[in-house]
């Protein structure tokens, strides 16, 4: 039994091939049972405005391939070559390891967890910009 589990905050909204859903007032678990199901958490999500640099632009593509509304192989070399500027930016073992594993996640097609990486890269671009 795969599939993705969303535990979902009160009044969280999130995106599923396209449709906007929004919890109730409760904490609730809902379990995704559709491998290609294109789901997208709001809150995850980065605004086209927001775009301002390399990961910041790679974050939006991903987010756009999450939703189904950029191909992934057309992102492919775009996404790849933000995370390796992104090893130049840092110099620690331990992010080295964060960016080596979106690497392997953006090859095999594990989208999602390279959204949460070049999320956590962002604010490393931004003190850098």
């Amino acid at each position: 039994m795969g599939g993705l589990i969303l535990r979902l905050a009160p009044m969280e909204r999130f995106l599923i091939n396209g449709a906007v859903i929004e919890n109730g007032a409760k904490r609730t678990q809902i379990s995704i049972r559709s491998p290609d199901a294109r789901i997208l958490r709001l809150r995850d999500a980065i605004h086209p405005r927001d775009v301002r640099g390399v990961l910041s632009e790679a974050c939006y593509t991903v987010q756009l391939v999450l939703t189904g509304d950029y191909e992934y192989l057309a992102a492919f070399e775009k996404i790849m070559n933000a995370i390796i500027y992104a090893q130049t930016l840092v110099k620690d073992q331990n992010s080295d390891m964060k960016l080596q594993k979106m690497q392997l996640a953006w090859v095999t097609k594990d989208v999602y967890p390279v959204l949460k990486g070049l999320k956590y890269f962002l604010e490393l671009e931004k003190t850098i910009n």
